[in-house]
């Protein structure tokens, strides 16, 4: 029997092929591979990562915040600032609008605004954004990431909603 393979793994695997004659003990009995054959199996990553932590929304000024993540494992977190009363994106179009925007924050508004409808306030002579959206690289485990955004309209009321890749939130 096999023992449990642990995920996330290369392993070295070794084969010796023999006769069935010389394992019945015939007359062959030294009817053998006289070299060890070899490969290398890699199990796979198929576990997502995990976030460590609550994820953190932190203001820095009035107009600005911090997004804060830590993974159990690296990996990259797809995040939307959206108003309070904003539905909540599923995982699959949080990724798909985070990803247009690259890593870091991005203020294109064109296919996230299908999520959280129109994000631009165009009252105010600085432009503050409704809805952000981006995605942060989590390049060590254990270890809290933070991605500096701006943009936000002071006074309002937001809801940080972050996912991990082929997470649920």
């Amino acid at each position: 029997m096999c023992p449990t393979l642990a995920p996330d793994q290369h392993y070295d695997v070794y084969f010796l092929a023999e006769d069935a004659a010389a394992a019945a003990d015939w007359a062959f009995a030294n009817n053998m591979q006289p070299t060890v054959t070899h490969t290398t199996l890699y199990t796979g990553d198929f576990a997502p990562p995990a976030f460590v932590r609550v994820v953190r929304a932190e203001p820095t000024s009035p107009t600005a915040l911090e997004i804060v993540a830590a993974l159990d494992e690296p990996g990259m977190v797809y995040w939307a600032l959206l108003p309070v009363a904003a539905v909540a994106p599923d995982a699959a179009s949080l990724r798909a609008a985070s990803s247009l925007h690259g890593v870091g924050v991005g203020l294109d508004s064109s296919p996230a605004a299908a999520i959280a409808g129109d994000d631009s306030d165009d009252s105010s002579s600085s432009r503050c954004r409704r809805a952000l959206y981006g995605e942060m690289q989590v390049p060590t485990a254990q270890r809290d990431v933070r991605v500096a955004v701006s943009g936000v309209c002071d006074g309002d009321h937001y809801r940080c909603v972050a996912v991990r890749p082929y997470g649920t939130g």
